[in-house]
């Protein structure tokens, strides 16, 4: 969404890194001359790429099908779109480690979540509002079907790395049908808010809109990204594929 960034999308890495995506459009709003960056054995596939700014390869990179000739920015298309109320906290400072098992309900989680070890964690269907905290995680193993997750607050973001898997597929009604993650585009504020990021040897299923238009979104180490998915779409101000995955 960023309209002047440098590296606005930035593959980069020793590896290969793929964005495969053959039924999507993608779209980069930054003018920049560098607005996609590509270095190293990076690939971008897809149905259309539409980028306002110029691209910059090196290496053995690839692109396809070549950028628009004219292409111009698209405004933020959930930027009014209707937030959640959000209630009471439920839970406060949530934390779970160890090698233990838990199904986790629909909620308000003042503080974030924190979850250490090799935990094993279901969350039941339904809307989990993450409210002035950060969901962060060393390890594990975490599921959810029918679910949304809504970042508001101060320091709010996504912070995934070690050895998790997640597989979370987007709840098809309540107040975000569609969604499997939104940030409030009114926020969050704070320094930890600013970024949200995959890192490690995390392997990230998100199936549904991953909305996080105030920060820069990461994806680092051995990481990746899969969206199977024609309804799966990432939308962030900046998005940064770095390291060895």
């Amino acid at each position: 969404l960023n309209r002047t960034a440098q590296a606005a999308l930035q593959l980069t890495g020793n590896a290969s890194i793929t964005i495969n995506a053959p039924k999507c459009v993608i779209q980069v709003n930054s003018s920049s001359a560098s607005a996609v960056t590509q270095n190293g054995n990076t690939v971008i596939r897809s149905v259309e790429n539409c980028f306002v700014g110029g691209v910059s390869t090196v290496g053995n990179s690839s692109l396809s099908p070549a950028p628009d000739a004219t292409c111009k920015p698209i405004p933020d298309p959930f930027a009014n779109y209707p937030r959640p109320a959000v209630g009471n906290c439920n839970f406060t400072n949530y934390q779970l480690s160890g090698n233990q098992t838990a199904t986790l309900q629909p909620g308000v989680y003042c503080g974030g979540m924190t979850f250490s070890g090799p935990v094993n964690v279901t969350f039941a269907p339904g809307l989990y509002v993450i409210k002035d905290g950060v969901i962060t995680e060393t390890g594990g193993s975490f599921t959810g079907n029918g679910v949304s997750f809504f970042l508001t607050g101060y320091n709010t973001s996504m912070q995934l790395s070690g050895q998790a898997n997640w597989h979370l597929v987007a709840a098809a009604s309540g107040p975000l049908p569609g969604f499997a993650v939104f940030l409030d585009p009114d926020g969050p504020s704070g320094l930890a808010g600013s970024f949200s990021a995959l890192s490690g040897q995390s392997e990230l299923y998100f199936e549904g809109i991953v909305y996080l238009p105030k920060q820069e979104v990461t994806v680092s180490g051995n990481a990746s990204a899969f969206a199977p998915s024609p309804y799966t779409s990432y939308i962030g101000d900046t998005l940064r594929f770095v390291g060895n995955g």
